[in-house]
């Protein structure tokens, strides 16, 4: 049976480097020796500047400005958890795993109780294959008193729980995420496409329902549509959604299996 995405989404990563108001900063680039004009006494808004100059480059692929705004980043602010997230980012973007598990450990004896970072410590350690560390991490994010993005944890369990083959508590974990988030499309298309891996239809049936509430078809419903069809032994409902993912996404590997009578 051909799923589509679920096991090799990658994690939500929480976007912890969204700049600070009131940012008194002004910086003159010339390349690597750039000419810096630092204007204002608030050193923790120049840092989150730096901060979010050095993601941005990290995006554009450019390590060393990066590594370079990171690094002032720290010198004005050393004990920002932030900027502890924005070097663990950055080791994982070029592959050193070890300074970027040093660094969200040192995040986290800055702040303990910062659930986003356990969040994305829990992210990080399920990308190593270190899923039990990792869904404790999850776990001790969604325990965090006033912690609001619990439904995007909940999904990085699920999705972890599935890289584990541990489908049971995949299950468990998105219908908890459902239920902060009942509007959310990805997370009603994955749980009906857990459904029918168990063979549960009226659960497929009824996801899907609420998933064309608040979705447009998407290639991948559309192909859970029909093998729940073909499950049904409803052949003209099969040849329907088929026929309308080829019309929609005829270049899709589903398309192409559908009319290789391959579902």
């Amino acid at each position: 049976m051909y799923s589509q995405g679920m096991n090799t989404r990658a994690l939500i990563v929480l976007a912890v480097f969204c700049a600070l108001p009131g940012c008194v900063t002004e910086t003159t680039y010339t390349g690597q020796n750039s000419t810096q004009r630092e204007v204002g006494p608030d050193l923790k808004a120049a840092a989150q500047t730096r901060l979010d100059l050095g993601i941005q480059y990290l995006r554009q692929g450019n390590t060393e400005q990066a590594k370079f705004n990171l690094d002032r980043a720290l010198q004005y602010d050393p004990n920002n958890p932030r900027v502890q997230i924005g070097f663990a980012y950055f080791y994982q973007q070029v592959g050193n795993f070890k300074a970027a598990e040093e660094s969200y450990k040192k995040t986290l004896d800055i702040d303990p109780l910062n659930a986003d970072a356990m969040n994305n410590y829990g992210a990080f350690l399920c990308d190593r294959g270190r899923f039990d560390e990792a869904d404790l991490a999850f776990n001790n994010a969604v325990a965090q008193p006033g912690y609001v993005k619990i439904a995007d944890t909940y999904e990085n369990a699920a999705l972890c729980a599935l890289q584990n083959r541990r489908n049971d508590k995949a299950n468990e974990y998105y219908r908890l995420a459902l239920g902060y988030n009942p509007l959310n499309p990805r997370l009603l298309l994955d749980l009906a496409e857990l459904s029918m891996k168990d063979g549960k239809l009226p659960d497929v049936e009824a996801y899907l329902s609420r998933f064309a509430d608040v979705s447009a078809e998407t290639q991948s419903s559309l192909w859970l549509r029909l093998r729940l069809a073909q499950a049904m032994d409803k052949p003209a409902l099969l040849h329907k959604f088929g026929t309308e993912l080829v019309r929609q996404y005829p270049t899709s590997q589903q398309a192409k299996r559908y009319l290789a009578n391959d579902y």
